[in-house]
């Protein structure tokens, strides 16, 4: 399917604003990720100490992989934005501005959420 992109409604001041916010996270997301991969814990002085530093290496680890998930977002959305703006992935109808202020990452309108997530394997 070949999408037709409106004319744009929003400036490139607008959107800026936008891109701006998503460099912003993009950089705290490299920043936090950095801090938690140079994270140790120690020596595990008593036995009493193994399973809680293994329950802080799990959560450390669902931690990094959450967040290099949102860095993978954040960027493919730059990629998007930069080729086509701040339009839906399936229609190509600009996406609402309240749902850019909510996430500037989203890459759909509000009515093809759940098209999306579908196509993603994500339950809406």
């Amino acid at each position: 399917m070949i999408l037709e992109f409106p004319e744009k409604k929003r400036t490139p001041a607008e959107e800026q604003v936008y891109f701006e916010r998503l460099e912003t996270e993009k950089s705290r997301l490299l920043n936090e990720l950095k801090a938690l991969r140079g994270e140790s814990f120690g020596e595990v002085d008593t036995a009493d100490d193994g399973p809680s530093i293994k329950q802080d290496q799990a959560r450390k680890e669902e931690l990094v992989n959450n967040l290099t998930e949102r860095l993978e977002e954040i960027e493919n959305t730059i990629i998007w934005a930069r080729e086509h703006g701040f339009v839906c992935s399936v229609c190509g109808k600009e996406i609402e501005t309240d749902r850019l202020e909510a996430d500037p990452a989203s890459i759909t309108c509000k009515k093809d959420l759940g098209s999306e997530d579908a196509k993603l394997g994500i339950a809406a």
